[in-house]
């Protein structure tokens, strides 16, 4: 993947994780015992916000850092492919889910009528979504230390 079609996933990938982790936001704000599961999710998103974020900027700053000399191009490409898109199903996973539980007229962002009228939570699904939010934690952050492994050995 070249660094312009990186940082576009990348955005669009931060955008989605900034609407699921306000979803998750409303969720915790509106019921006072909301299972930790819901907490965790919320860190989960935003640690993985904050590493695309520098995913996005090493990238950016760095170019020459993808043309690797001890990584075929191939791998590369087909690792932040398989990284970014993996982000893109749970992340769209997590937002199918949370809708089931939120729908106002604003969308994820705001608390629905059948939301308020009672707060139907499936821990066990969401404690897997929980778990592949915590696999595409560690990917990006494999291709963050990757990357600037990368960096430091064309500096």
């Amino acid at each position: 993947m070249d660094p312009l079609s990186i940082s576009l996933a990348v955005a669009s990938l931060t955008f989605s994780f900034a609407k699921v982790t306000k979803c998750l936001f409303a969720i915790k704000d509106t019921y006072k015992n909301v299972p930790i599961t819901v907490v965790s999710m919320i860190a989960e998103c935003n640690t993985i916000n904050l590493a695309f974020t520098h995913l996005q900027s090493l990238v950016q700053k760095n170019p020459v850092a993808l043309s690797s000399s001890f990584i075929s191009q191939d791998t590369l490409s087909k690792t932040f492919d398989d990284a970014l898109t993996g982000c893109m199903f749970t992340s769209s996973a997590i937002e199918r889910e949370l809708k089931n539980l939120v729908e106002g007229e604003e969308g994820l962002g705001s608390i629905g009528f059948r939301a308020r009228v009672g707060f139907i939570w499936d821990e066990d699904t969401m404690n897997h979504l929980l778990q592949h939010l915590r696999g595409q934690h560690t990917a990006v952050s494999t291709l963050v230390t990757l990357l600037q492994t990368q960096v430091s050995s064309i500096s």
